[in-house]
């Protein structure tokens, strides 16, 4: 079911006979017997917005009544009937009109609460300059009236395994924005033949499966759709085993400069040393750790940066879990980010600090690193792969080896002499303080949602003849081996398909290149069954012309 409110209805004429309710729809010509409660829904359809029309048939007949009768609505429309083609627009400067996919709402779960805040942003940030619709499901009908308020229009979509909900996009869409980071999930929003942007947002809650998950995308990704970073060191971890480098981008979270800017030190440090009771960071200079290497490493780094440096205080900002140090120096504290209190406790955070210390590798939020930039907070970074570019001149990149695994080794000792030099520089740390003010500059959350649209202006035109669908969806591809950092041979099989023998698999790989008749002889030969290889043929073709 997809269907939203108010739409402009047909010529309608409702009438009762032998206690029925029959509804004509007058331009079409049609005539179908309705119940009460769709008939009620029907009335409210053209006068009141969707999280309305819910509220009150909840009210009159309950919300399983209600969510069935919009279900039939939503029947008919797909037929040409009682609504009208055109549609009532949102308020919104732009042309575009852009879906974002139910399953979005489902995976939110699954997100830190920083990616949750920089996706809400996101969001809100394109409904202020295009047409922007979102897909929900029944078990969200509870965030309508919040979605709505912010001006993003909500299509309700009813989960029937017949059909794959992909297929319902309506042709009014110029593009699909994919935010769950589910990608094997979303994986039919790709094969539609509109524009399709999946977003990765480098999350410690995600961590590596990510990385393999962005593996199963790239396989199956067409012309028209591209995996798009949060910064150049979730791109790097993906491009070392992605099969089409040339589907990754990477455009920059934005950051919010109400929020987020230089304020007093000496009242941050102290506050932030009430906050954690703790007075050596009232008294030391305090050095900020983002978290986000796997928890041993992590652990590791933590214990022996702070047993170096007593006279230092540490703040790991945002771990999982919060405490991991059985035996925790007196210098080093932890800061979980779980709520909106949490939240707001950043600025202070990084005024209070002199240096931020992060790790360029998948797990460490881009968002984190650009706020504490935009508060005048120079940054180390640590990577295996080259200098972010996002850094500019905004702090030190020294490089790190990788182990066996692919997990980065961070020089301890290294970054130690340099965090040492810094504070022994007051020159140099005016110098990138200044550099962090003026790089964080170039982010917004406008500018990123511009990008965006612009990066969906661009998709549409590599659009032509790609988008006739070439084969059943099963494809060869790889399974990413952190522990061994490799990648390894697999098969990949969209999930909407029920498991099929790898007969299936090898005809659809056949079909790319020989006809039916062709590839029905070779799987008489293997299977022996004349028969079976047919159906085989004949349920691969019809899958692949209800797709085109």
């Amino acid at each position: 079911m997809m269907i939203r409110f108010p739409q402009q209805l047909n010529k309608i004429f409702k009438f009762e006979r032998g206690g029925k309710i029959y509804a004509a729809d007058l331009t079409v010509g049609c005539v179908v017997e309705m119940d009460e409660v769709t008939s009620y829904a029907l009335e409210l359809s053209e006068r009141f917005d969707t999280s309305e029309v819910i509220k009150r048939l909840e009210e009159r007949y309950g919300k399983e009544k209600a969510l069935d009768s919009i279900g039939k609505l939503a029947s008919f429309a797909r037929i040409g009937m009682f609504f009208r083609g055109e549609r009532r627009r949102i308020s919104g400067a732009g042309q575009q009109k852009l879906f974002i996919s139910p399953v979005f709402l489902r995976s939110l779960n699954r997100f830190s609460f920083v990616t949750r805040v920089d996706l809400y942003r996101l969001i809100t940030s394109l409904a202020e300059l295009i047409n922007l619709s979102m897909g929900v499901y029944r078990e969200h009908t509870d965030r309508l009236d919040e979605l709505n308020s912010k001006g993003i229009e909500t299509v309700l979509i009813e989960e029937d395994k017949r059909i794959s909900p992909a297929a319902l996009i309506s042709e009014e869409y110029s593009g699909i924005l994919s935010l769950s980071m589910s990608f094997v999930e979303e994986a039919p929003f790709n094969l539609i033949g509109k524009p399709v942007i999946n977003l990765a947002y480098s999350d410690r809650s995600l961590g590596d499966k990510l990385i393999q998950s962005a593996i199963d995308l790239l396989f199956m990704l067409r012309p028209w759709a591209v995996l798009c970073c949060d910064a150049s060191w979730t791109a790097n971890a993906i491009l070392k085993f992605a099969p089409k480098p040339e589907g990754v981008r990477v455009i920059p979270p934005g950051v919010d400069h109400d929020l987020f800017k230089p304020m007093d030190k000496h009242s941050a440090k102290m506050n932030i040393s009430l906050a954690l009771n703790n007075h050596l960071f009232a008294e030391l200079p305090i050095v900020i750790i983002l978290s986000g290497l796997p928890l041993n490493e992590e652990a590791s780094f933590v214990r022996k940066i702070c047993r170096v440096n007593n006279d230092i205080a540490f703040l790991v900002l945002d771990p999982s879990p919060s405490d991991y140090l059985q035996a925790k120096p007196n210098n080093v504290e932890f800061f979980p980010i779980r709520d909106a209190h949490d939240y707001d406790m950043l600025p202070l955070i990084f005024n209070s600090a002199e240096l931020l210390i992060f790790p360029a590798t998948i797990g460490i939020s881009s968002s984190l690193v650009f706020s504490g930039m935009a508060c005048g907070l120079p940054v180390i970074a640590i990577g295996d792969q080259e200098r972010p570019p996002e850094l500019d001149e905004a702090g030190i990149f020294i490089k790190a080896a990788c182990s066996n695994g692919d997990t980065m080794i961070v020089p301890v000792r290294e970054v130690s002499d340099k965090l040492r030099s810094l504070l022994r520089k007051p020159e140099e740390m005016d110098h990138l303080r200044s550099s962090s003010l003026r790089t964080a500059r170039r982010f917004s959350w406008e500018l990123t949602a511009r990008e965006i649209i612009k990066l969906f202006e661009e998709l549409r035109k590599s659009m032509g003849s790609e988008l006739q669908f070439k084969g059943y969806p099963i494809v060869f591809a790889y399974k990413y081996n952190r522990w061994r950092g490799e990648i390894e041979s697999k098969a990949f099989q969209l999930p909407r398909f029920k498991e099929k023998p790898m007969e299936y698999a090898l005809a659809s790989e056949l079909l790319k290149d020989h006809t039916p008749s062709e590839v029905e002889l070779i799987l008489t030969y293997i299977s022996g069954d004349e028969i079976k290889a047919k159906e085989i043929v004949d349920e691969i073709l019809s899958i692949a012309s209800d797709e085109t």
